[in-house]
């Protein structure tokens, strides 16, 4: 998996947490800046330019090396919109008392529990 560090002030409080993830846009940008703080740099050829297709790749614009913000993290191929797996993320780690698939389920509106379980162990493992 990817490793992101986090280099700037996280949102102090859920209203502020809503106030800057509220939108898909923001959770990209943010993984942007994350992944590629000097700037997109392709891993394959190493050049610093890159287009953003309609599927939200990055395509390198020299040797059209596809690049997913998501691939390689516990995101990677989920079906769910990215503010889902930010808000499951806010509140994996933020609750003193934790929160559980059941929880999760009905905090997110997820369709099953299933879905809610598999997340919280993926959330679980990123701990480790």
């Amino acid at each position: 998996m990817t490793e992101f560090t986090i280099t700037e002030d996280f949102p102090k409080s859920e209203i502020e947490f809503d106030l800057r993830f509220s939108k898909p846009e923001a959770c990209l940008d943010y993984l942007f800046k994350q992944k590629w703080p000097d700037g997109f740099v392709c891993r394959k050829c190493g050049h610093q330019h890159c287009w953003f297709s309609s599927r939200k790749l990055y395509i390198c614009t020299q040797c059209e090396h596809q690049h997913s913000l998501t691939a390689g993290t516990i995101m990677d191929s989920s079906k769910k919109p990215i503010i889902y797996w930010f808000k499951a993320m806010w509140w994996f780690t933020t609750r003193r008392s934790g929160v559980n698939a059941v929880n999760l389920k009905e905090l997110l509106g997820l369709g099953s529990y299933g879905t809610a379980w598999t997340w919280l162990q993926k959330l679980r493992r990123c701990t480790i």
